[in-house]
């Protein structure tokens, strides 16, 4: 008897891990996270994104214990009987967090589970007749607590979570000689795990993480070598991270593979209506204050959408539909015609140039990004690079800020180019940014087409800022919005109808930002081709 279990129940385990959570363990588990726990191990990575409350947490330390119990993944571990004393292996599996707190609460649930202390509540409610007047039906709410009843004595010995500061030393022990270490990324950007190797490793909150895209090659992939182990990546993107652009990316090709029946990657969405142990009734008023409040952002927290953070100028989905597979950037074309965007600086902020071939009117291609350090050259050296790409791209129309420093200098030394001057006061930096906005939102497909931003081709500077850039910014400079905001503002000026009226620029004074006003933007204001 395996731990004081039944042989027969503990060889199902093996093959059935919702078995495992359910009958050796003594928790109730959701839709949602029996499909997690039946998925996990058919792919090399699994990427999870849940809704808030999902109950993700409590899902990784059951695959943790799960994992611990039966060695996964080792040589012939659903066989073990194949391997002499194949119990007594050690083994080594890994959960990494950039959050110490989320790491102390899965190191909490494996040791609580393991020791019959992980308790949930459920909310019922019932119909019965009132005793007073039989024909009334009155409801009553009731809520029924529960604790788990452990069937395994799998833990080394009784303990609880280690401190702060001895987290990361003091793994979580089993019988069987297994070992989870629960780690807190912190800053170091995962060097700590150095050396070793591990056959699962469960990155949680991974989207919060602000060096993902070092950490996964670097240090995460490479300690999975030995085992050719599954990674399973964990999180809702978080605009505020570094991590953004890199780990919706991921998202984009997991869900690709998923819906090809590619090998690689499994994709689940989680939801918060999912949890069946919430009341759904108070759920569902919760859901509906918050639409009042905020609708994308009770979009990300009860529907698991992507939709980025709560002020955000540019919504997630625009953005994401400017840079495209297929695209790229592209050297002059005989023919075509091209509108260019250049903001200048002279000091630490950035030079940005941006042409767009606008040829068709409702489609324009970002085909040149230039972007280096203001203080990097002279103001005069910046106009010739500018020169020489207007002139190379069929003496490209430019629109340029004249507000900044070298002003008066731009104006004369550009007098010999097709040039337009955004003066970049209150109500013209208010143009710019609602011109680039029609530009994004443009018939709900938008009019700018980009190549997949990456770090080589310029580009991810300019989704960053995209992404990044919130209503309280309006007076702020980012450079590449506002280069590329140039020549959307050059656009709708080309022709009389194309013009930003009094009452669109009205919404930009509005709190409420641009999701409650998208009604105005008819296809009657935006310029016709």
């Amino acid at each position: 008897m395996p731990y004081g279990c039944d042989d027969k129940e503990w060889a199902r385990g093996r093959k059935n891990p919702v078995y495992f959570a359910e009958k050796l363990l003594g928790i109730k588990l959701h839709p949602g996270q029996k499909q997690f726990l039946k998925d996990f191990l058919k792919t090399k990575y699994y990427l999870m994104c849940p809704a808030n409350q999902w109950g993700k947490s409590v899902t990784l330390a059951i695959i943790h214990i799960y994992c611990a119990a039966y060695k996964v993944n080792y040589p012939h571990w659903l066989e073990p009987k194949k391997v002499a004393k194949f119990d007594e292996l050690p083994y080594y599996a890994l959960y990494l967090s950039p959050r110490l707190r989320q790491a102390r609460a899965v190191y909490g649930y494996i040791v609580n589970i393991l020791q019959s202390r992980f308790s949930w509540k459920e909310v019922k409610y019932y119909q019965r007749r009132d005793h007073r007047n039989l024909k009334k039906v009155r409801e009553e709410r009731r809520e029924d607590f529960h604790i788990n009843k452990c069937r395994i004595d799998f833990l080394l010995k009784p303990f609880n979570v280690p401190s702060n500061q001895a987290i990361s030393t003091t793994p979580c022990q089993f019988k069987n000689g297994s070992q989870t270490h629960i780690v807190p990324t912190g800053q170091d950007q995962g060097a700590g795990l150095a050396g070793d190797q591990f056959p699962i490793i469960t990155y949680d909150e991974c989207s919060s993480s602000n060096h993902l895209e070092e950490e996964l090659p670097g240090y995460i992939y490479s300690r999975t070598l030995k085992y050719n182990a599954p990674i399973i990546l964990v999180g809702t993107p978080d605009i505020n991270s570094e991590s953004f652009e890199f780990y919706s990316k991921l998202i984009d090709d997991a869900q690709d593979d998923s819906l090809e029946g590619g090998n690689d990657w499994q994709f689940q969405v989680g939801l918060t209506t999912d949890n069946i142990f919430y009341d759904k009734r108070e759920l569902e008023k919760q859901r509906k204050r918050l639409e009042k409040m905020d609708p994308t952002l009770a979009i990300q927290i009860f529907e698991g959408g992507f939709v980025g953070a709560k002020g955000c100028f540019f919504t997630k989905p625009e953005v994401d539909r400017v840079f495209q597979k297929g695209f790229e950037l592209k050297e002059p074309q005989k023919g075509r015609h091209y509108v260019a965007g250049a903001d200048f600086a002279i000091s630490q902020n950035y030079t940005v140039y941006i042409v767009c071939d606008v040829t068709d009117l409702l489609n324009w291609n970002i085909v040149c990004i230039k972007r280096f350090k203001g203080d990097a050259y002279s103001i005069e050296y910046q106009l010739e690079l500018l020169k020489d790409l207007v002139d190379s791209y069929n003496n490209a129309e430019v629109a340029i800020d004249a507000s900044s420093l070298a002003g008066p200098l731009l104006e004369h030394e550009l007098h010999r180019l097709d040039y337009y001057s955004n003066k970049f006061d209150g109500y013209s930096k208010k143009e710019l940014l609602l011109a680039l906005k029609k530009s994004l939102s443009y018939n709900n497909t938008g009019k700018i087409r980009a190549p997949e931003a990456t770090k080589e081709n310029g580009l991810l500077a300019l989704k960053k800022e995209l992404n990044r850039y919130r209503e309280k910014d309006r007076g702020k400079i980012k450079d590449c919005v506002m280069a590329l905001g140039l020549v959307a503002w050059r656009m709708w000026h080309r022709e009389e109808e194309g013009r930003i009226t009094p009452l669109d620029l009205d919404i930009l004074r509005t709190p409420i930002g641009y999701e409650a006003q998208q009604d105005h933007w008819g296809e009657n204001d935006y310029l016709e081709s």
